[in-house]
């Protein structure tokens, strides 16, 4: 086995850095974004039926065809921006720019679809994409070689203390026993197959995984509308 350290990635809440006080989206994402009544339908009959959740090859007869869609008024545009509602394995649009730098990246299969956002308040129209990549299933996770772990933090005194508990998994079930009876857990070590080793970007379960490389991309070109949260160890299993 190898191991190499990783960090989990998310979309920052902030109103500072992202506008919009609910926390969640800067773009709006309706039927009014589609250019008929009929893209619309297409669209929702094929991501939200069951037959797409079926599906064993998620890449098959995918696209996006959305050729504009409005910021917020109270938005600030960001490289990674949230959309409502979601699209299955979208999580965010990217822009031109971290495009570029995922292009120069090795990341796991994905998809990325063209589209413009529109920015009324301003006048101006940018360039981003839909980032559309479906996570790795628990076939391609080994739960008994991961690990989670648990933060509690605080006062002693004047001080504020972290402390970190690991919570070693026995198997499937004892994960989902562990997911659901602590408190916000996370992987501290998580054990894959190898065959997903070096690459940049890894997506587990609706985590996001990314290398220390592409840690340094995203803080030298001061890439915004990105969190990158704690660091996890990700385990190649052979």
């Amino acid at each position: 086995m190898s191991e190499q350290d990783y960090y989990i990635i998310s979309r920052p809440a902030d109103p500072s850095i992202i506008g919009v006080k609910n926390g969640l989206y800067q773009v709006k994402f309706d039927k009014d974004c589609f250019e008929s009544v009929e893209a619309y339908e297409k669209h929702n009959n094929f991501f939200y039926t069951s037959s797409y959740y079926r599906k064993e090859e998620k890449f098959l007869d995918v696209t996006i065809d959305v050729k504009q869609l409005h910021l917020l008024k109270s938005a600030k545009l960001t490289d990674v921006m949230g959309i409502c509602p979601g699209i299955p394995y979208v999580d965010f649009l990217i822009s031109e720019k971290l495009k570029k730098i995922f292009k120069s990246m090795k990341l796991q299969k994905n998809l990325m679809f063209e589209t413009n956002v529109i920015d009324d308040k301003r006048g101006l129209t940018h360039l981003f994409h839909f980032f559309y990549c479906p996570s790795l299933t628990f076939d391609n996770i080994i739960l008994e070689k991961s690990e989670l772990y648990t933060r509690n933090i605080y006062h002693d005194g004047s001080k504020i203390k972290i402390e970190d508990t690991i919570h070693k998994i026995k198997n499937k079930e004892h994960y989902e026993e562990l997911k659901y009876s602590l408190l916000a857990p996370q992987f501290s070590k998580l054990c894959i197959d190898s065959k997903y080793e070096n690459l940049d970007l890894i997506d587990v379960g609706g985590r996001m995984f990314i290398s220390t490389n592409f840690k340094k991309q995203i803080e030298e070109q001061n890439i915004t509308g990105l969190m990158i949260g704690d660091r996890c160890e990700l385990v190649f299993n052979k």
